[in-house]
């Protein structure tokens, strides 16, 4: 009886797993579907909003080919000119740093439209090869197809999707999800070359984001439900052994990728404090029960949440939300009892979402966020589809052809919905004021949403309201941004001394072990402050400060020191302090450091060293091919002015 029962369980995976006309259908019009709901973000007038203006357009490790190993080989944030024995961030990312070089040379910086059809692309891939995983794990067309389509529109999705800097996930899902193929194709028959891309793309996926080191959970889940055992001890020990087999070399790949990522990333980053494991603990279930609410309502929704950490444990942030965790897992276990695919939907939706749970490796303001959703959705949207299959074979007594038509009946009934939410949603990422907007709209307990507002507010001379916005952040918590943006208001109404004396509190706020690049950033409205008032000495006296506080920047301190130097004739000190720094220029990374090259070509010129001017202006030119950076892109047309004139 049992191996008899055993043949016809295999013959009827055996049969489901023959490709269906009804799958093939809905699979094409799910990757249609992930294209058409994002079409709204090829805007012409689409920016690089928030992040993508600093990964991408000031990054000058992505434009300047010198520094192209240095960008491979560090963290994601590391043109933000760090002290090298403290990482900015902790992301070692060099697939997504490669991808960003590739877009930069395809598309430039003009526009982001290109940028953005890059991501349709890759969302179009994902969902194709997330309907290829089903159907080769097993799955019937219908379910593959209807989870597909409900995965393509889903609007968590949009932060990945409409947002560039959100393609690490798109390009992890593509990767894990063809690296899955192969590995199954590798049960299908013996080919290295199955083996050689199963490898070569979990090694891409490792690039992406650092959650792939839990791939080789992954894949063994779906070895395991692909062999489907049954309880026949020697198909069992098979199947294990096909497991350890398959999962084996991706395990030794994620443990070589940590040492790896241990040596380029160096020491700890600075700022996050953290929080012990009971900590973590006590706010998982409020987490988790978010994310189950992202996935099955995803309304309201938004570009940030008002969701903080607990300290204190009770019934509406505690209870509450471990009961519907807990009535969430022993759905998804009776689900795994009545079939062995819902293993692979709940293997995709909790591994790749398990590191979000540790919240104290994250901003404060934001221990929750859609992207860590978009692999999970696809594992959620298989449980729903294997969920309205049992309801509906229960119902109608096992009838095969009901469950069928349940399934795409939801899936067609849902995606319509869902698809409405994202493509409105999708407006919210294609400018930098909308989506500030929308971040406040969503969050407004948020102190860094209102200072984004007020940045942008500001950007449009709306100072009012920029005022107002900086106001409301520095309510909430104090931090050097909303100081920034109160000291630029003043400065355009000629209030000096009020605009230097919030730059003082923000050098404050940052204290002793800041980001880098905000000190930098502080005095370098300190020292253009000053020059527009023409207190040319304070402005030299704040640079030179600067240099000391941060050697690591001494070129672009230099730089920047040169202005009031030259206002207040003294162009020799000038001319030196350029000269003396002028080595350091390829070690640093901000664009005021290539300025310098400018600067001591203007100089020599004015001395009547036309060959060394002449030179200058050609080094210059040289190492900043491709700058969008406003100033350097001002410099350079002045620079090729100048050599056509000296006949350079």
């Amino acid at each position: 009886m049992k191996s008899g029962g055993q043949a016809t369980l295999r013959i009827d995976e055996a049969k489901i797993a023959q490709p269906s006309v009804l799958g093939r259908v809905l699979c094409v019009i799910a990757v249609i579907c992930s294209v058409a709901v994002y079409l709204n973000t090829l805007r012409s007038d689409s920016e690089f909003v928030y992040d993508d203006d600093r990964q991408i357009v000031k990054n000058q490790f992505i434009r300047d080919s010198s520094k192209f190993g240095e960008a491979l080989t560090s963290d994601v944030w590391a043109f933000k000119g760090h002290r090298k024995d403290v990482r900015v961030s902790n992301y070692w990312r060099p697939t997504f740093v490669l991808w960003m070089m590739g877009n930069y040379r395809l598309f430039g910086l003009t526009s982001a439209v290109g940028w953005h059809a890059t991501n349709l692309v890759f969302h179009a891939l994902v969902t194709l090869l997330a309907y290829l995983v089903m159907r080769r794990v097993g799955m019937a067309g219908a379910m593959a197809g209807g989870a597909a389509l409900l995965f393509a529109v889903h609007p968590a999705h949009v932060e990945s999707v409409a947002w560039i800097s959100g393609s690490p996930d798109l390009i992890l899902s593509a990767a894990l999800l063809g690296s899955l193929v192969f590995v199954m194709r590798t049960l299908e028959r013996r080919s290295a070359f199955d083996w050689v891309m199963a490898i070569g793309l979990y090694i891409i996926g490792q690039g992406a984001k650092e959650v792939a080191i839990l791939f080789p959970l992954l894949a063994a889940s779906v070895v395991w439900v692909k062999r489907n055992p049954g309880d026949d001890p020697d198909s069992r020990r098979t199947a294990w052994r096909e497991v350890i087999v398959r999962a084996t070399p991706f395990a030794v790949l994620a443990i070589g990728y940590l040492i790896i990522r241990r040596v380029m990333l160096g020491a700890k980053p600075a700022g996050l404090p953290g929080f012990t494991p009971m900590q973590t603990l006590m706010n998982l279930p409020m987490v988790g029960a978010f994310y189950l609410k992202q996935v099955f309502w995803p309304w309201p929704i938004g570009p940030s949440y008002p969701l903080r950490a607990i300290t204190d444990a009770n019934a509406a942030n505690f209870v509450i939300p471990l009961v519907v965790c807990l009535a969430a897992t022993g759905i998804a276990m009776w689900l795994a009892w009545k079939s062995r695919t819902a293993l692979v939907g709940i293997a995709l939706f909790c591994l790749p979402l398990a590191p979000a749970a540790n919240i104290g490796e994250l901003h404060p303001e934001q221990i929750v966020h859609d992207r860590y959703l978009y692999l999970p959705v696809l594992g959620a949207m298989i449980l729903v589809m294997e969920l309205v299959g049992q309801v509906a074979k229960l119902a109608m007594k096992n009838r095969e052809a009901v469950a069928t038509w349940g399934r795409i009946g939801v899936a067609g009934a849902a995606s319509i919905p869902l698809a409405w939410v994202t493509w409105h949603y999708n407006s919210a990422w294609m400018t930098n004021l909308a989506f500030a907007e929308a971040s406040v709209k969503s969050d407004p307990t948020s102190a860094f949403n209102h200072s984004e507002l007020a940045v942008m507010l500001n950007a449009k001379k709306e100072y009012e309201g920029a005022l107002c916005e900086a106001d409301e952040a520095l309510r909430i918590h104090e931090f050097a941004n909303p100081y920034w943006v109160k000291a630029e208001v003043m400065m355009a109404q000629g209030k000096t001394d009020e605009a230097l004396e919030l730059l003082h509190k923000a050098l404050t706020v940052l204290g002793k072990e800041p980001q880098a690049f905000d000190v930098y950033q502080t005095y370098q409205r300190m020292i253009v402050c000053c020059v527009k008032a023409n207190r040319f000495n304070e402005a030299v006296t704040y640079a030179r400060e600067g240099q000391i506080r941060q050697p690591e920047l001494r070129a672009s301190y230099a730089h920047m020191m040169a202005v009031p130097l030259h206002y207040l004739k003294h162009d020799d000190e000038a001319l030196r302090e350029l000269e003396n720094v002028r080595d350091h220029i390829p070690e640093e990374v901000t664009p005021d450091s290539a300025l310098v090259l400018h600067k001591l070509g203007l100089l020599y010129m004015g001395q009547q060293r036309g060959a060394d001017a002449k030179a200058a202006f050609q080094e210059f030119l040289a190492i900043t091919e491709g700058s969008q950076d406003p100033d350097t892109v001002i410099a350079r047309k002045d620079a090729e002015q100048r050599l056509k004139l000296m006949g350079g």
